[in-house]
């Protein structure tokens, strides 16, 4: 029997992407297609493009040529803002980007496009509540919000 199922619609497709910075070609033609749900690495030398085609993609480097689709909409010539705003979001790695902030201004700064205050309120608690778990007995209440590291994220729990 044949499966009559239609194909889910990709949540993100990138289309043959051109990077560069100044003269450097950073990418050339890269293609990437993530379903709903699937998971997706990037694996590669220091300096082969991961961090270059995750910055095309949520539009904080301008592609040269190709498209990036989220969600069924092209967003490539939106920029990082309305990216953002549709929903997709690039999370640096470590702890660098906003460390002299409390846990709870990173995960304010975190729902500022949200308008659902009592939704925010509970994720707040919630994370907050997950962020003194891990950092309980480590002496780094003004860590950024752990899920970025790799001891503890907010899909597992406690830590």
């Amino acid at each position: 029997m044949a499966d009559t199922t239609a194909a889910a619609e990709p949540l993100l497709r990138l289309e043959n992407l051109d990077v560069y910075y100044g003269a450097i070609h950073a990418l050339r033609g890269v293609s990437v297609t993530v379903a709903p749900g699937e998971i997706v690495t990037l694996i590669g030398a220091n300096g082969a493009g991961k961090s270059t085609l995750l910055r095309a993609a949520s539009g904080l480097v301008r592609a040269r040529s190709g498209r990036v689709v989220f969600a069924g909409q092209d967003v490539t010539r939106l920029g990082a803002s309305g990216i953002v705003g549709r929903g997709l979001v690039h999370c640096p790695e470590g702890r660098r980007i906003f460390a002299n902030m409390t846990v709870r201004e990173n995960l304010e700064l975190g729902a500022y496009l949200r308008r659902d205050r009592d939704e925010i309120a509970r994720d707040m608690e919630h994370a907050l509540t997950l962020s003194r778990a891990c950092a309980s007995g480590s002496g780094r209440a003004r860590e950024p919000f752990p899920a970025a590291n790799s001891r503890c994220s907010p899909w597992d729990g406690p830590c």
